[in-house]
This record gives C-alpha cells, sequence and structure tokens, in this order.
C-alpha cells in the first residue's frame, strides 16, 4: 500500500494507494495550521478503513513547488515515516503531477499560483519536462505566454491518481535522505523586509 501526502498548499490532501486502485482520498483545508493537522489527519485516514501503518510499504511526498513552510512539513513527516519504517520513498514535484492530470497532446504549461506570481513547468504531450521550472511575478504572465507554445493550466485542483499509478514507476525511489523540498523562488529583500 502507498500513502501518498501533499502539503505544498493550504489545502492538505492525503490519499491511500493500492496496486491500480485509488483507496482513499482526502483533502482538509487546513488554513496555515498543516503542522498541527497533518499527522492527525493522516492517522484518522488510516484509522478509518482499518489500515495499520506497518500496511505501508511505500510513501509518494508532493515536495513542491509552493508554502515554504508547508513543502517542509510534508517532506519532514514523509521522510520520518520512510525512515522509522525502512520503506520506500518517492518525492514528485506537483507541477509534474498537474501536466500528468490534464488531457492534453500539445505542449502544456501548468502552475502553481502564490500570492504575487506563478510556479510554472512547460511540458511536451508526453509529459517531458521541456525546461527548468521559473517562478515569475503575476505582471511577467502574459509575457512568458507569448513566448512559449501550449496550453495554459492555472492551478490544477484534482491530481488524476489513476495516471499518477499507471506512471509511479517513472519516478525514482530514493532513500528518506534524499528527499529534498523543490524551493524555486529566490527570497528577496526589498526596504529589509522579505517578500
Amino acid at each position: 500500500m502507498k500513502l501518498y501526502i501533499d502539503t505544498h498548499s493550504k489545502i492538505l490532501t492525503i490519499a491511500l494507494l493500492n496496486n491500480e486502485t485509488l483507496i482513499i482520498k482526502k483533502n482538509i483545508d487546513c488554513d496555515n495550521k498543516l503542522s498541527t493537522l497533518t499527522i492527525n489527519s493522516i492517522k484518522k485516514t488510516l484509522e478509518e478503513i482499518n489500515v495499520n501503518k506497518k500496511d505501508i510499504k511505500e510513501i509518494i511526498v508532493v515536495n513542491g513547488p509552493g508554502s515554504f513552510t508547508g513543502i517542509r512539513i510534508g517532506v519532514t513527516i514523509a521522510k520520518t515515516w520512510a525512515f522509522s519504517l525502512n520503506i520506500k520513498i518517492k518525492a514528485v514535484d506537483f507541477l509534474y503531477l498537474s501536466a500528468l492530470s490534464v488531457d492534453s497532446s500539445n505542449k502544456k504549461i501548468v502552475s502553481v499560483k502564490d500570492p504575487k506570481g506563478y510556479y510554472l513547468g512547460y511540458f511536451n504531450e508526453d509529459n517531458i519536462k521541456l525546461e527548468d521550472y521559473v517562478y515569475i511575478k503575476e505582471k511577467d504572465l502574459e509575457s512568458y505566454l507569448n513566448t512559449h507554445e501550449g496550453q495554459f493550466y492555472n492551478e490544477i485542483e484534482n491530481i488524476d491518481f489513476l495516471k499518477l499509478i499507471k506512471n509511479i514507476d517513472k519516478i525514482k525511489n530514493v532513500t528518506a535522505h534524499e528527499v529534498n523540498p523543490l524551493y524555486i523562488k529566490k527570497i528577496e529583500v526589498e526596504n529589509g523586509k522579505r517578500s
């Protein structure tokens, strides 16, 4: 059984997958309480369907991009569980999951929005990344879209778990120590304040 953890935004997503089946998926609005709700939400979800944590043989964690704190919470929990249970872990970014989840026979631009701009991923029709991910300010989005051929998808909300299951072998297993958050945005300082 595989446990999926996504804390890249204020919505916590937990899912359990078994072979080619999505057993349960929960979206929980944590509204800045990820650190206090994530572990209890995972525990309650497992209890709800009578699954013991020892039944989990692999963890899939979204390692970004998105909320700095949120990403760290999800990655830390996944690494701790994987290490303590000595199980496999896969880190996958939300932009790849977004590209995987849209039906398109053309190039596509997928995004994760934050208050000041967009994290963008540019993929071909086979969901292969065409260039490094970027972070751009909201005012620069139109210019970016004008220089990249393809359909723009703004903040995919529902990951297609069946497509994830079909493509799970393309995501490399790593040790808990090899999982790192995906930070794209550089922290800027303006007038002594972080932005």
